[in-house]
């Protein structure tokens, strides 16, 4: 037990100082879900006093307030096929139903302006397309009263299969093998049976030149310029879509970044066979929200390299980023006279001057929405704390 635990501390490559913190966490987490036991009982103990005092005082006799008189209507439903295709008949179920009373009617509404009524309905949509449709329910109490919801769907008519290619490496060189991946592609309604590859430079779009067919492509871009990739899919159903991704192919790479460092630190390298005259970089952190829904300039600073040989590298060092802590966007980019521009992404979190990087496609989202629940986790106990203080501190005082 003792080696499987220490096996699993080095999976997660958790410090001794993250897993005291994360010991006290749940310590407190524990004591936090006692205290609503502690506090119902406190607050039953004054009820009871406060009926005694009532009884004794008026002699009339104490009714509790039920809430069982209350009716709530929940309106839901699903429909099979989940995926249908234009003209075909979709079957509408409700699975609605009402809290201290029973459903008394159920209304549907669909995009089209069409109207009915029932537990179960069908319908059919004549184009491909995402229709909403709505169910409108009302609800009667046992004891009387009344109750109305409803629910809105959207049901996606002609499924598309959703494309998605790969790049390894993201930002090729010159003469590079670049693997272009399109395993991930998916279909909601069937399989996918057809990809088509292709790709046109920027410069000249209307020159678009196959690629295959394979669902993984190797291809070699031999001259430095920005391409786009198209990847064309088609399911067994004769739905189909199409997605697009830019490649820069340049002579610049941004390479070796510390993923944990104080301040920031890469490298910036000539791989093809010619000097690459005038390099101009540039880094940017924004500050993002925990949700992400804002993002604000937090640093940003820019120079030039006169030139650089083939092979040759530069170390970029900057250390004079202002301490805080926060959530960090990082940016950086570089290009030539006769280099294409290129850019990297890296998300992050500044800690003091120490800045922790990690890109976007490793992320692991269960780690991100642990750290972003810590702190509410922890605030919500000391409400609870408080707020059976001041219970305590009434109950006391009567």
């Amino acid at each position: 037990m003792k080696g499987s635990f220490k096996k699993y501390i080095k999976i997660l490559d958790l410090s001794r100082f993250k897993i005291i913190l994360i010991l006290i966490i749940i310590f407190f987490l524990i004591l936090g879900g006692l205290a609503p036991a502690l506090n119902s009982i406190l607050i039953n103990k004054n009820n009871e006093l406060s009926k005694k005092e009532s009884n004794n005082k008026n002699n009339e006799e104490y009714k509790d307030t039920s809430l069982y008189d209350d009716v709530w209507a929940i309106a839901s439903f699903y429909w099979r096929p989940k995926y249908p295709d234009p003209m075909e008949k979709i079957t509408f179920y409700s699975t609605s139903f009402a809290s201290n009373g029973f459903i008394s009617s159920e209304r549907w509404e669909f995009d089209d302006g069409h109207k009915d009524y029932g537990h179960r309905t069908t319908h059919t949509f004549e184009k491909k397309g995402s229709y909403k449709v709505t169910l409108h329910v009302t609800a009667h109490g046992f004891k009387g009263g009344f109750s109305w919801n409803c629910r809105t769907y959207y049901v996606t008519v002609g499924g598309d299969p959703f494309p998605k290619i790969k790049c390894k490496p993201e930002n090729p060189s010159p003469g590079e093998q670049v693997i272009l991946d399109g395993s991930e592609s998916s279909d909601p309604d069937g399989e996918i049976i057809s990809y088509k590859w292709s790709f046109y430079d920027v410069k000249n779009p209307e020159n678009v030149i196959d690629l295959g067919s394979s669902t993984v492509i190797y291809h070699t871009w031999t001259k430095q310029g920005t391409y786009v990739v198209l990847l064309y899919t088609e399911d067994d159903k004769g739905n189909n879509n199409t997605i697009e991704l830019t490649i820069d192919v340049s002579i610049l790479k941004l390479i070796d970044f510390d993923t944990f460092s104080r301040g920031i630190t890469f490298k910036i390298r000539n791989y093809g066979n010619i000097t690459a005259n005038n390099i101009r970089w540039k880094v940017e952190i924004f500050r993002e929200s925990l949700l992400k829904i804002r993002s604000k300039s937090l640093y940003q600073k820019s120079n030039t390299i006169t030139y650089l040989y083939p092979d040759g590298s530069r170390t970029i060092n900057l250390n004079d980023i202002r301490r805080r802590i926060c959530k960090i966007k990082l940016v950086v980019t570089a290009e030539a006279d006769n280099a294409v521009k290129i850019c990297k992404t890296y998300y992050g979190r500044i800690i003091g001057k120490f800045i922790h990087l990690s890109e976007e496609e490793n992320r692991n989202p269960l780690i991100d929405a642990f750290k972003f629940i810590i702190p509410f986790g922890v605030g919500l106990i000391l409400l609870i704390y408080i707020y059976n203080i001041i219970q305590y501190l009434k109950i006391s005082l009567i």
